[in-house]
């Protein structure tokens, strides 16, 4: 995505126009009979789109922010369905394949109701009129509702990813005290659209930019993968009849727990490093570096 944006002034209409740019490529992704890699695209598009939104609120304002942001909420919606029931399926073959000692004899019955609920999930989303339609229609909104007058120069865009650090470091802290599937969830929200951010200001900061992108997305890759066990354990235990045995559901459970806490581990250890900095000094790295940005010519 920064690669976009190579060579340009980092100004609120670059950022607009990579936004549209990202709802245009959604909206590709969403034609005739869209399968699971092209609703995954679609889905990472709108998150790309939405952390440039939120880089952009001061200068659409709060008013027309909040009116952009429920259309991509409402457009990520129906998708992030057919993600989690996919993602489950690879959950579950993953987690059995890293806890090969491990013999549940359910296994093939479980993983054939993983894929059918995949399957029913998607055919819902495809088939209904809050689906795949209704998507489209959001970000048609959400492309008109941003079609506005922009406020603010360089230093507007850098609010946001200041906030995203500041939220980051009081969600590690929390999680720290007490780790649970929402704030962990949150976390991982947090995570991501910093990174989105930081990948689009590589471009126009110091090489400390691009290195703190990666670190950010390396977080978040693992906040989603203990949210994604987390989702696989409710399913289970919503569907007790998908593993019948009580013993082995007792085990499966056992084994998503002991690959969460090995995932929060990890996650605590990399964040008090990429946590370190204190938030005003964070900005000030994206600061220095956007002040040294080209300026647009007269």
């Amino acid at each position: 995505m920064a690669a976009d944006l190579q060579g340009r002034p980092l100004e609120p209409k670059a950022a607009r126009k990579l936004l549209l740019r990202q709802l245009r490529k959604a909206r590709a992704c969403l034609g005739a009979r869209p399968g699971d890699e092209q609703i995954h695209s679609a889905r990472k598009h709108i998150k790309k789109a939405r952390a440039l939104l939120r880089m952009l609120e001061p200068s659409l304002g709060r008013r027309t922010w909040r009116r952009g942001e429920a259309a991509l909420r409402a457009a990520a919606r129906p998708l992030s369905a057919v993600r989690d029931a996919k993602i489950m399926t690879d959950t579950f073959e993953q987690l059995l394949k890293s806890r090969a000692r491990v013999l549940l004899k359910g296994r093939r019955r479980l993983a054939a109701s993983l894929a059918r609920h995949h399957r029913e999930t998607r055919a819902a989303v495809v088939r209904e009129r809050g689906g795949l339609a209704a998507a489209c229609r959001s970000l048609r909104r959400a492309t008109r509702t941003l079609d506005a007058p922009l406020n603010g120069g360089r230093r507007a865009l850098l609010r946001s990813p200041g906030k995203l650090y500041r939220a980051g470091r009081r969600e590690l802290l929390r999680n720290q005290c007490e780790p649970a599937v929402d704030t962990l969830h949150a976390w991982r929200k947090c995570s991501k659209y910093l990174y989105h951010q930081l990948e689009v200001l590589a471009t126009h900061c110091p090489p400390e930019t691009s290195r703190l992108a990666r670190a950010f997305h390396a977080l978040s890759d693992d906040l989603g993968e203990d949210h994604d066990l987390a989702l696989l354990r409710a399913h289970v235990a919503l569907h007790p009849e998908s593993l019948p045995d009580p013993e082995e559901r007792e085990d499966l459970v056992r084994l998503i727990e002991e690959a969460r806490l090995e995932r929060q581990q990890r996650v605590f250890r990399s964040a008090a490093q990429l946590y370190a900095r204190r938030p005003r000094d964070f900005r000030a790295v994206l600061e220095n570096g956007c002040r040294r940005a080209p300026v647009p010519a007269p």
